[in-house]
């Protein structure tokens, strides 16, 4: 499929400035917002919406229905996504988590379980062990591939 210049330009825009593009897509009305998310490549499109304020990419991803917005927020770190989900409707909510993978919905729900502006609803709850006689160098290689 030929992309256009106008798309390939938002693209390169999005990919390369993905803060920007996040307060860019704040402004307008959100249903276009949700149209211009729904064209990008996931890949392009989870660093976008990870950067929204969650209130924002909630009435945004709520546009895009459940099914729309499940590969986004699948994509996107779990306490983002919680975030996110936390400001959609019960109902939307649970359609987006049921389709979701079992383990990335359960990593999700266990986050959901609290507030997001207390400890529990921060927390990566992920949790690296790492052998004690590892140097810092190797400590660290380890960390980013985890």
């Amino acid at each position: 499929m030929a992309v256009s210049a106008l798309e390939a330009m938002v693209r390169s825009f999005a990919s390369g400035h993905p803060d920007a593009a996040a307060r860019a897509l704040e402004g307008p009305e959100p249903r276009a917002a949700a149209q211009l998310l729904q064209q990008l490549p996931t890949r392009i499109a989870a660093p976008v919406t990870e950067r929204l304020s969650p209130d924002s990419a909630a009435v945004i991803l709520s546009l895009l229905g459940a099914e729309g917005s499940r590969e986004l927020l699948g994509s996107l770190p779990s306490r983002q996504a919680a975030a996110i989900l936390h400001h959609l409707e019960d109902a939307v909510r649970e359609a987006t988590l049921s389709g979701l993978q079992p383990d990335r919905s359960k990593a999700i729900r266990d986050l959901l379980r609290y507030s997001p502006d207390t400890a529990g609803g921060m927390m990566d709850a992920r949790l690296t062990s790492l052998p004690i006689d590892l140097s810092v160098r190797e400590a660290i290689s380890a960390l980013r591939r985890a």
